[in-house]
């Protein structure tokens, strides 16, 4: 989903731990409007977010964090 709304160069990670690598350097502005609508990222590099729910998240968390996300992507 997550691909309908940005370009992504790449996905990447082990268990829930998931990092998304763009092709353009705007992951800091997803993680901080993210953050306004209550969603916690962090970006490693300039391209790249981290995303690491907890191990005892449930699927509709889940979905929740992944519709922030595609909103802040659909805002610009």
């Amino acid at each position: 989903r997550l691909s309908s709304v940005y370009e992504i160069r790449e996905m990447r990670g082990v268990g829930l731990m998931i990092g998304v690598e763009f092709e353009k350097e705007i992951a800091r502005k997803v993680v901080l409007n993210s953050l306004k609508k209550g969603l916690v990222l962090n970006n490693t590099y300039e391209n790249v977010i981290r995303i690491v729910p907890p191990l005892i998240i449930e699927k509709e968390d889940l979905k929740k964090g992944v519709d922030i996300i595609c909103e802040v992507g659909e805002d610009d």
